[in-house]
């Protein structure tokens, strides 16, 4: 393969990987992929992932894997912090080695959602549970380890391929379950979040990658939106009829909490002129379409 136009993606089998995958092919990379049952990045030596990354000599690599879970990283905060930030430092150094730009994927938890208008890359982050927190730390790590290096937090991910760290069904897909079971959900309508569909994203790292932007980005389409307009939204565009209940965070208890506001705003992405991230109503209809 080419040193010229290769992509190495870890957790290439998950949610996001996939579609990272499929899209950075579709667009002339000569893709690489790693997942779990090929090197456990979080038991792994730093010999063997520099040795992995440097077998295959990318010019870019995405590094999808994480541990995804954010009530479970509350009782396994080391295995979190394990994968999310320990995990980081060999994959920076080993892609700092070959010259490769590292597109270390975060996080809108990294925010404690205090704020009430769009988070933008300079905002002071402060997470709210372990899961944010080992996020924030691989990011710390990510930029201290690769000298090209682009962060890009994004939020409220779905796609097609199953997120298996989250229990397999994205929040559309339990959506439409429920309501085929029940007739009638309650969903959240004070947490504000923008959700994405995960080829819009691979869209928008390939774009990154291509022209070797680095620092911090955020990465989210165009628009907010509760959890319970997200749901509406979801009933309305696939024509399944369901009747959505408001209920408040307070009412909704989980056991990590969440931010109330963790809308973010591409603002890095668009100084740069590479912003090309949809608005979120268009990229649900398209999901929904199978596009």
């Amino acid at each position: 393969m080419s040193a010229q136009r290769t992509v190495l993606v870890t957790g290439a089998l998950g949610q996001l990987g996939t579609d990272v995958r499929g899209v950075f092919a579709g667009r002339g990379w000569n893709v690489a992929g790693v997942d779990v049952q090929d090197i456990d990045l979080a038991t792994a030596t730093d010999d063997d992932i520099a040795a992995l990354v440097a077998r295959h000599a990318p010019r870019a690599v995405v590094h999808c894997a994480a541990y995804t879970n954010v009530d479970q990283a509350e009782s396994e905060p080391a295995r979190a912090l394990a994968l999310n930030a320990t995990a980081v430092r060999p994959v920076a150094r080993a892609a700092a080695k070959v010259d490769a730009l590292l597109i270390q994927i975060s996080t809108d938890y990294v925010f404690d959602g205090e704020k009430r208008t769009p988070y933008v890359e300079s905002d002071l982050p402060r997470p709210i549970q372990i899961y944010g927190t080992s996020k924030l730390a691989g990011e710390h790590i990510a930029l201290a380890g690769a000298p090209r290096c682009a962060v890009v937090r994004s939020s409220g991910l779905y796609g097609a391929t199953p997120a298996i760290g989250k229990g397999g069904l994205n929040f559309v897909q339990t959506m439409v379950r429920l309501a085929q079971e029940r007739g009638e959900v309650s969903v959240v309508d004070d947490e504000f979040v923008t959700p994405t569909y995960t080829v819009d994203l691979a869209v928008q790292l390939e774009k990154i990658a291509d022209a070797g932007a680095t620092g911090v980005c955020h990465a989210t389409p165009q628009g907010a939106c509760s959890w319970y307009d997200f749901a509406a939204a979801i009933f309305e565009v696939s024509g399944v009829r369901c009747q959505v209940r408001g209920t408040s965070r307070a009412s909704y208890k989980t056991i990590a909490k969440r931010p109330a506001y963790s809308v973010l705003e591409n603002a890095r992405l668009k100084e740069i002129g590479l912003d090309v991230m949809p608005d979120w109503r268009d990229a649900l209809e398209r999901y929904l379409r199978g596009a």
